[in-house]
Formats: C-alpha cells, sequence, structure tokens
C-alpha cells in the first residue's frame, strides 16, 4: 500500500509539472494576453517582446496547449490525496496555471467555458489558500491572484 501511495504522489507532482511547464512555454506565444495587473504576482514572467510577426504565428496552437495544461494543471488538485504535500514550487506552477485561465476567461471563453473557466480559477484559489497553510509563500500569492482576478474578471472572492 506505501508504494501506491507513493506512486500516485510521483503521477501526481509530474502530471503538475508538465503542466507548469506547458503554460510557461505556451502562454507567450498564445493568444492568451497579459494584463498590467498581472506583473504584481512574483511567480508570473513577463510577458513576450516578441514582434507581431512572430507573436501571429501558431497562435492557435499555442493558446489550445496553454487551455489544455492549465485545465490539468488546476484539475490535479481535484484528485483525492493530501496536496498539501507539495513543496512551495507548485504554488507557483499553479499560479501559472491560474493567470492563463484568468486571460483565458477575459480574453477567449465565452458562454459555458467561461462559467467552467471562473469555478476552475476559484478551485486553483482554494488549492493555494490550503497550501498557504503550509507555505508562507501559498498566503501572500493567493492575496496576489486574488486581486488578478478581482480586477481582471471582477469576481467576487
Amino acid at each position: 500500500m506505501p508504494c501506491l501511495i507513493f506512486h500516485i504522489i510521483l503521477q501526481n507532482q509530474e502530471l503538475t509539472a508538465a503542466s507548469r511547464l506547458k503554460v510557461f512555454l505556451h502562454r507567450p506565444l498564445s493568444q492568451l494576453g497579459y494584463s498590467l495587473i498581472e506583473s504584481t504576482s512574483k511567480c508570473a514572467p513577463p510577458p513576450s517582446e516578441k514582434s507581431a510577426a512572430e507573436r501571429q504565428r501558431a497562435y492557435d496552437l499555442h493558446t489550445s496547449k496553454v487551455l489544455e495544461a492549465a485545465e490539468a494543471g488546476i484539475g490535479i488538485f481535484t484528485l483525492p490525496g493530501p496536496f498539501t504535500t507539495h513543496t512551495p514550487l507548485v504554488i507557483c506552477g499553479l499560479t501559472l496555471c491560474l493567470l492563463a485561465q484568468i486571460s483565458a476567461c477575459r480574453f477567449k471563453l465565452k458562454g459555458p467555458p467561461y462559467t467552467a473557466g471562473r469555478d476552475r480559477v476559484r478551485l486553483g484559489l482554494a488549492a493555494i489558500k490550503v497550501l498557504g497553510e503550509v507555505w508562507t509563500i501559498g498566503a501572500n500569492t493567493v492575496k496576489e491572484v486574488q486581486v488578478i482576478a478581482r480586477e481582471a474578471l471582477s469576481l467576487q472572492i
């Protein structure tokens, strides 16, 4: 049984790491714009400084990859198990996924996908809040992301 639990935790960490990496790599090349308020997050990289021609190329591909990764990265926290055992790195990774999801809600999603996206934002914020009970950076980060979400989406959090 301990071996099975270790295996599940390892898979969870690998999926989370893969999602963070996909968001980090694909978002600068996607249609998911950056809000100025995102620069207040210590976990968010600066927006890409690519030329308009470079940004235009393959937008749809990269946008879909970012959305897929963000959904997976946030969705991993719906699985049963103690996710408070994660390292603080998962907080910044989840923040990247949340910022991408917030951007998708603001710039791309409409109707039911928009509602589902906002729900994922709330889920991710709840996960960071719980992680903040273990890691100080989580308590700080949840406040940052709440401000960003309120500003970008007019969420009542």
